[in-house]
């Protein structure tokens, strides 16, 4: 956890993971993709969610894919895609290659995997 200044609200505590994840991800608030400034896309999710934005820089990071692929638990799978939306809840969308033990392609599928305060849902 660490401690972010934004211009005009001030000291906003924020999840690590966010501030490494901000720049290599796409993150989408409500259909709009967040800034890849850490302070811009702070400022933005403080304004739309007030006190609650520290629930969204928890979890709207890799945690999503991570948790994901850890669910799923399938030999030799890759994750193609993934993109962040943010609304009431938090969901990743991906798009995944499985291979057999062989290594040749045997498909490919897309899964949303949503995260809200008390869940965590994947659907395939």
């Amino acid at each position: 956890m660490k401690r972010v200044w934004v211009l005009g609200i001030g000291p906003l505590m924020v999840a690590s993971q966010f501030l490494n994840d901000v720049y290599r991800m796409d993150i989408y608030l409500y259909n709009t993709l967040l800034p890849k400034n850490p302070f811009d896309a702070l400022e933005a999710l403080y304004l739309c969610y007030g006190p609650d934005y520290y629930f969204y820089t928890m979890y709207a990071n890799q945690y999503m894919g991570n948790r994901t692929f850890e669910t799923l638990s399938m030999h030799h799978l890759i994750c193609r895609s993934i993109s962040i939306h943010l609304s009431e809840h938090i969901e990743a969308r991906m798009v995944f290659d499985q291979y057999s033990f062989d290594l040749k392609w045997q498909r490919s599928f897309a899964c949303r995997s949503i995260k809200t305060r008390d869940d965590f849902l994947i659907y395939l």
